[in-house]
């Protein structure tokens, strides 16, 4: 899950060149959310389990909108069946994910939704 974590971090800036700001991201969360301080200051090791909390993986993903991508894109790939069944009940999440998944086809389009078709059992 880091390394997938991780390089959603250099996928993200490989778009546009930084991570901090992204408006329509910002925008598929509930109008009243805003992200913490930054995921530095998040260490408490509850913060990276699994959540039931609308949209959002874990706890971690609240700190900072480059770490809410990255864990998003993260367990998309390394439990797909959980994100999968969350996705269809959390419309938030569900909207999160294809946002990633978008933002890396732009990138590759070879992560198109047959890539994802694939990666889902």
């Amino acid at each position: 899950r880091l390394v997938h974590h991780e390089l959603f971090h250099f996928a993200d800036y490989a778009d546009d060149d930084q991570v901090k700001s992204d408006p329509q991201w910002v925008a598929l969360n509930d109008r009243w959310f805003v992200y913490g301080p930054g995921g530095r200051f998040t260490r408490e090791p509850a913060s990276s389990r699994k959540t039931d909390l609308a949209g959002f993986v874990t706890l971690y993903p609240r700190s900072a909108l480059e770490e809410d991508k990255a864990e998003t894109f993260a367990f998309s790939m390394v439990d797909p069946r959980w994100v999968a069944e969350r996705t269809e009940h959390d419309p938030v999440l569900a909207r999160k994910v294809v946002a990633a998944r978008r933002q890396l086809e732009r990138l590759s389009p070879s992560l198109d939704a047959r890539f994802w078709t694939a990666q889902t059992p």
